[in-house]
């Protein structure tokens, strides 16, 4: 298992996957491969400038696997008070069905920042 705060931890199992709040372990330039490529509701035209703003002005979750490669996002657009908007989930193909985007959602909804938001939307 994973956790939120910024460090990723390693998991006794090597098969595991660690569920970060780290914005280090975002790969952008994967990340915005499969969204401008495979997810086709989000690709609205968006310049990498923009996807790079909204990250940075986002919490943003990354699931990894063991060994630390890069497997599935989510993010929360919130004012940290009152209102998140969860959105962006998305899991690599090798890596669905195992329960990754519930682990994501769970772990953005358990965030310590959103302890006083009254209002989370889900996309």
């Amino acid at each position: 298992m994973g956790s939120v705060g910024h460090a990723p931890v390693v998991p006794a199992d090597p098969n595991d996957y660690v569920i970060t709040d780290d914005p280090a372990a975002i790969d952008r330039d994967l990340l915005f491969t499969w969204l401008t490529t495979d997810a086709y509701w989000w690709s609205g035209g968006l310049s990498r400038q923009v996807f790079d703003e909204a990250l940075d002005n986002s919490i943003c979750f990354s699931a990894l696997t063991g060994s630390g490669a890069f497997v599935g996002f989510g993010r929360m657009v919130t004012d940290q008070a009152t209102f998140a908007y969860w959105a962006d989930v998305y899991v690599a193909s090798a890596h669905r069905g195992r329960g990754l985007g519930q682990r994501l959602t769970r772990s953005a909804l358990e965030h310590p920042a959103l302890t006083t938001c009254r209002r989370i939307l889900r996309a």
